[in-house]
């Protein structure tokens, strides 16, 4: 069972003032959204898109070409699926010195398949006796799962590969460019870690594996190029996007926006109209992100809903803290506007122009240059669960299947909470 679909999102967006653009048309299923060039030209919110009527039926017709006439049905099933995992990470202990949930030895993952059922991979040698203490909880873990589970057998336990994953991530954080990593991660789909090297020879893997790892567990491929989303050059309005509202959480009343730091290079910390970058990460490590500080003042809502008359839902002000690979996933950014995807990775590590990054989560959602910083958020068909787990960073370069920063990562190195 593999991979999930592309899927949906409903009319999100918390906040965001997306800007000049829009003129985006749907492109091989995968990538666009709809047509709104009726919008061309000016800065334009979220509000205001979704009460665009070229862009409600070209948001309509993306829904139903992606995931299909019943798209509601198969975004409840996702969500659910996602739920049980949850319930089930519950019981796993957590690290003291990370949080880091501790998989017992019988676990091999977790992730939601093609049909949105979730699938549990159970290593058969590693089963707890009949009769055991473990075993009853590995039976609580089945049970859990629902009987729509999908049991897949495989070779190894999700610590085993955390623990080969961990060393290669120390060697890639001291040196990069020495051990020659583009990309690394756990693919829970394959019970793998994957490496992808930049000079992909057979002289450079036989050093990957005599000073880095030569462990069974880790597959090797050729590394691509990865870059940030943004149009170098220009203002904020035409580099990036803005992601999500956020306030300070000893300090109500200072409130701002997240979007990518890596959009102001050498660029003014301050932007017309909203505020002056008071947070930013430094370049490289486990977040992409700054924070304006300043005019915060939209709601959190929809102005319009989908028969463009009537006031939109509130949006969720919850933050993903946990991800599992095949969740759906959306986002909204001024190049590609909205688009859909689905987690293939939670622990997704890449060289971006030079520097080390780490902890990201990679999708299969598209986005391209401008799209950075733009919010990235749950996909349900029920816009009150539509929570935000976290803004644009960056992917292939030229546009792609876009990888992200964690709103979990980001509030906390900021002391932030979304509003």
């Amino acid at each position: 069972m593999n991979r999930i679909i592309p899927k949906i999102m409903v009319g999100l967006l918390a906040f965001v003032a997306i800007v000049p653009l829009y003129s985006v048309s749907a492109n091989n299923g995968s990538r666009a959204v709809a047509d709104a060039s009726s919008l061309t030209g000016r800065v334009v919110d979220v509000e205001d898109l979704y009460s665009n009527k070229d862009w409600q039926e070209g948001w309509n017709d993306y829904l139903k070409r992606e995931v299909g006439d019943n798209y509601k049905e198969l975004l409840d099933r996702n969500w659910q699926s996602l739920q049980r995992a949850e319930k089930i990470k519950s019981l796993f202990p957590a690290r003291k010195e990370s949080a880091r949930l501790v998989y017992p030895e019988y676990i091999g993952g977790l992730y939601i398949n093609k049909e949105d059922f979730l699938t549990v991979q159970v290593v058969k040698k590693n089963v707890p006796s009949v009769g055991s203490q473990d075993y009853l909880a590995f039976q609580k873990t089945i049970e859990i799962a629902g009987q729509d589970i999908d049991v897949e057998y495989v070779e190894y336990s999700y610590e085993q590969l955390n623990s080969v994953y961990e060393t290669i991530l120390s060697s890639f954080k001291k040196g990069h460019a020495v051990t020659n990593i583009k990309a690394l991660y756990i693919d829970e789909m394959s019970n793998r870690v994957i490496v992808e090297l930049g000079e992909y020879t057979e002289d450079k893997i036989k050093a990957f594996k005599e000073t880095v790892s030569d462990s069974g567990i880790v597959w090797i491929k050729r590394g691509k190029e990865a870059s940030f989303f943004h149009n170098p050059g220009g203002t904020l309005a035409n580099i990036c996007s803005l992601g999500y509202r956020a306030r300070k959480t000893n300090a109500t009343s200072r409130t701002g926006i997240i979007t990518a730091n890596h959009c102001f290079g050498n660029m003014s910390l301050t932007v017309p109209g909203i505020g002056t970058v008071t947070e930013r990460t430094t370049l490289g490590g486990d977040a992409d992100a700054a924070w304006i500080e300043g005019n915060a003042t939209k709601t959190n809502t929809l102005n319009k809903g989908p028969n463009n008359t009537s006031p939109g839902p509130a949006l969720s002000t919850s933050v993903v803290n946990s991800f599992t690979v095949g969740q759906r996933v959306g986002k909204v950014g001024i190049s590609s506007a909205y688009t859909i995807g689905t987690v293939t990775n939670i622990s997704y590590a890449t060289i971006l122009d030079g520097w080390a990054y780490w902890d990201l989560v990679n999708t299969t959602a598209w986005a391209q240059g401008g799209d950075s910083g733009g919010i990235v958020f749950a996909a349900t068909s029920n816009t009150a669960t539509h929570t935000t787990a976290g803004i644009v960073t960056g992917g292939p370069a030229g546009g792609g299947q876009f990888f992200f920063t964690k709103a979990s990562v980001i509030n906390s190195r900021f002391g932030l909470q979304r509003y």
